[in-house]
C-alpha cells in the first residue's frame, strides 16, 4: 500500500510475523493521516460496517474502489475492490500460454454501488471463494469489463457490506449466458445452460406438481408453468418450475429468460428452468381488439372462466372475468352457469384483448 504523506517521523513498520503466509491479507491495514497520527482500520471480522447505499466511504477505504466507480472510469488505479460473491460458476478447463492444464471460473461481485463479472485463474482458488461470503481484494488487473484474479492477487475475508437487494437481482442477469436463438437452443447438447429472448405466443397456466422430498412422507407441490416462446428462427417450449412460475407475464409479451436447461425427451426438445432462472419482460403485450370464436370452456370459478379459443393466429386459451360473461351472455351465475353457457357457444364476438385476458366482449 501506498504511504500518504505526513509530517515529522513515522513509526517504523512492524515486521511481518514469520509465520504469516505472505499472501494472506493482514487482519488490520494502518493508514497514515497527513492531519493526525497512524489509524488502523480492520478488514475481516463482523465489525466491519459499510454504509448505506449511494454514500460515500469514509476517507479510510480510499484504497477501495466501489464497483460503480470502477465501471465509470474503467481503472483500477492500484486500488482495491470488496463484495460479495452472489454466483459461482462451475470450474472450467483450459490450457494457459505455457501449454499447461489449468482451471478457471466465474464470479459475479457485488458491493453497495453494483455489480461486476470476477474471472479467476487457479484450481487452488475455487474452495477459497464461497458465496455468500465478502472478500477483499487486490492486486487485480481490469480489462474487457471484467476483473481478473490472477496469482499476484491478495485475498481476504471482510465483513459484510449492505448490498441492495436490486444490486443482487442484477448480478443474477450478468451471470447469465448470452441470449441464443430458438434455432441455437435446438442445436445445444442436453444439459446445456443458456437464455432465450423471445415473444409468450402460448401460456398453458399454473398447476401444482407433487414432487417427493428426501426424509419426508408427504409429497411437497411445486408450481409449474409452460410456455410457447417464438423469435424469428422458431418457437420452443419453455417449463418454468417454482417461483419463477408465478412471474406476471402475459401472451404477447417479449420476455427474457436466463439461465435455462435443454431438455430432450425422446425427440422433442424445450427448455426447463434451474435455480438460477429469472425471467425479465422486455416489452409488454399491447392491448388490442380481435375476433375471435369461443369454442369450450376449459375451466370455470366464480371469479373468472378459461375459454378455448381460436383467433387469426390459431388456437389460444383465454381468461376472463365471469362477471363479464354473465353480462355479455345474460345467464346468471348460479349452479346451472357453466351447462347455460356451454349451450351459448360456439359464438364469434369481438373482444378487447390485453396478452391472454380478456377485457371486454361485444357482437
Amino acid at each position: 500500500m501506498e504511504d500518504s504523506p505526513t509530517a515529522g517521523k513515522r513509526k517504523k513498520p512492524l515486521e511481518p510475523s514469520t509465520n504469516m503466509n505472505p499472501n494472506q491479507l493482514p487482519n488490520k491495514i494502518v493508514l497514515a493521516s497527513p492531519d493526525g497520527p497512524q489509524k488502523e482500520i480492520s478488514t475481516l471480522g463482523p465489525n466491519s460496517e459499510s454504509p448505506p447505499p449511494g454514500e460515500s466511504r469514509s476517507p479510510l477505504d480510499s484504497r477501495i474502489m466501489t464497483i460503480r466507480d470502477l465501471k465509470q472510469c474503467g481503472e483500477l488505479e492500484n486500488k482495491g475492490i470488496q463484495g460479495k460473491v452472489v454466483l459461482k460458476s462451475p470450474e472450467i478447463p483450459y490450457t494457459n500460454s505455457l501449454r499447461k492444464n489449468n482451471v478457471m471460473f466465474h464470479l459475479v461481485l457485488a458491493d453497495e454501488t453494483g455489480c461486476i463479472k470476477v474471472i479467476v485463474y487457479g484450481k487452488k482458488k475455487y474452495k477459497e471463494f464461497k458465496v455468500g461470503r465478502f472478500y477483499l481484494l487486490w492486486g487485480l488487473i481490469f480489462e474487457d469489463k471484467a476483473v481478473k484474479v490472477t496469482s499476484r492477487c491478495t485475498i481476504g475475508l471482510c465483513g459484510p457490506l449492505n448490498v441492495p437487494h436490486e444490486v443482487e437481482e442484477e448480478a443474477e442477469l450478468l451471470f447469465a449466458p448470452p441470449v441464443s436463438s430458438i434455432r441455437e437452443a435446438k442445436d445445444c447438447d442436453p444439459g446445456s445452460l443458456l437464455t432465450i429472448q423471445g415473444t409468450v405466443i402460448w401460456d398453458r397456466g399454473m398447476e401444482k406438481i407433487p414432487v417427493d422430498e428426501e426424509g419426508k412422507t408427504k409429497k411437497k407441490k411445486i408450481e409449474k408453468r409452460v410456455l410457447s416462446l417464438e423469435d424469428e428462427t422458431g418457437s420452443i417450449d419453455v417449463q418454468l418450475w417454482g417461483n419463477v412460475a408465478k412471474s406476471s407475464v402475459k401472451v404477447r409479451d417479449c420476455v427474457k429468460i436466463t439461465n435455462v436447461k435443454v431438455n430432450v425427451y425422446f425427440s422433442n426438445i424445450s427448455l426447463k428452468s434451474t435455480r438460477r432462472t429469472a425471467l425479465k419482460t422486455v416489452t409488454t403485450a399491447a392491448q388490442e381488439t380481435t375476433v375471435l370464436t369461443i369454442q369450450a370452456i376449459e375451466k370455470s370459478t366464480k371469479k373468472q372462466v378459461n375459454l378455448m379459443a381460436v383467433t387469426s393466429g390459431g388456437q389460444q386459451t383465454f381468461t376472463v372475468a365471469t362477471t363479464c360473461l354473465t353480462k355479455f351472455f345474460e345467464v346468471p351465475y348460479d349452479n346451472s352457469f357453466k351447462e347455460n353457457l356451454l349451450k351459448k357457444i360456439p359464438t364469434t364476438v369481438e373482444a378487447v384483448v390485453h396478452g391472454s385476458e380478456i377485457l371486454s366482449i361485444k357482437k
